[in-house]
């Protein structure tokens, strides 16, 4: 890459596009380098939607920029308190996973606050978030998925913050989840299966929908040591895209 990525998603056209220390990189579908864009500061996270529309984290608050890399929309700091760790896009609401306050909040696409998930202050059980890792991804059937990393579990709600169930427990064996937090990462795949990524003990695996494991998609010698940071990003067509930033590129996966 040349600069320390944190962030990956797959557009509608196929493009790749990666984000992270004061740049945007767009890849074409052949893999190659189509466009580096500078950025005024860090991308934490990035996410597209059906239009081809990116959104990125900025620490603190979300710029939107279209499929070339040319900037749309800034929208309002969340606050100095405000860790943007991932974003994730339904048809109509745009997630942001904010772990400084662990919280996640909905905007329309415009940029307009319309749901808040994980308030303790309106009678919601809550995230513990112990460090900056906090995942969120959209289902097929358009609902939320984040990852409650200090319960070592991903949590499924609707958009007005109701839960609708969780899965995932914390063992030491390959079918759970160890370490203080984690899964780091995760994506659904179109039949709505997981992926998910671990740090502490790098690697990547794979559950059916009902959140049973299916079977190792990597392992921990497949990268360096103290790897973290394994964002996962997913095609229509199945396929698994993982960023390692200890090695500086994206690895792609099919399913046997």
């Amino acid at each position: 890459f040349g600069i320390h990525c944190t962030g990956i998603t797959v557009g509608m056209n196929g493009r790749i596009y990666a984000a992270g220390e004061n740049a945007l990189i767009i890849f074409d579908t052949d893999g190659s380098l189509r466009k580096k864009v500078d950025l005024e500061g860090e991308a934490t996270c990035i996410a597209s939607d059906e239009g081809d529309l990116l959104y990125l984290g900025m620490v603190e608050h979300v710029e939107v920029y279209n499929a070339d890399g040319e900037q749309r929309d800034i929208w309002v700091s969340l606050g100095n308190n405000a860790v943007i760790t991932s974003i994730a896009v339904s048809s109509d609401i745009v997630y942001v996973a904010d772990a400084g306050n662990r919280l996640v909040m909905g905007f329309s696409k415009t940029g307009r606050l319309a749901t808040i998930i994980g308030d303790k202050n309106k009678g919601a059980p809550g995230f513990i978030i112990p460090s900056p890792y906090f995942d969120v991804a959209v289902g097929p059937d358009n609902t939320l998925w984040a990852a409650n990393t200090g319960r070592r579990q991903l949590e499924n709600y609707k958009p007005d913050g109701t839960m609708i169930s969780s899965w995932g427990e914390s063992s030491v064996s390959i079918e759970g989840f160890c370490g203080c937090c984690n899964p780091s990462h995760f994506a659904l795949l179109p039949d709505g299966s997981f992926v998910t990524s671990e740090k502490g003990i790098p690697r990547v695996k794979l559950y059916n929908p009902l959140g049973q494991f299916v079977g190792a998609v990597s392992g921990p010698d497949q990268f360096e040591a103290g790897t973290v940071g394994l964002d996962i990003a997913v095609t229509e067509q199945g396929k698994i895209l993982l960023l390692d930033p200890g090695m500086g590129y994206i690895r792609i996966f099919n399913r046997k």
